[in-house]
């Protein structure tokens, strides 16, 4: 910071120009960070609602049992 020169030169005609402070470029988004922004917005708005419980994939599953447990010493 306590090298910024005061006025700096145009390159082209090296005369002192202004500095110029401007925004960074937000808007420069790419399609997929604009399509998570649109959704974010539309679900603070409208957010899903789940009317039914999902339905459960297949069976579930009895435990395995380890042949070995009851040889195991109780307490």
């Amino acid at each position: 910071m306590s090298d910024v020169v005061p006025a700096p030169t145009c390159p082209t005609c090296t005369a002192p120009s202004r500095r110029l402070f401007s925004s960074p470029p937000l808007t420069r988004l790419s399609k997929g960070q604009h399509r998570v922004a649109d959704l974010a917005a539309a679900s603070a708005e409208q957010p899903a609602v789940t009317t039914t419980i999902p339905a459960a994939i297949g069976r579930p599953r009895p435990p395995r049992r380890d042949p070995r447990l009851p040889a195991l010493p109780r307490m």
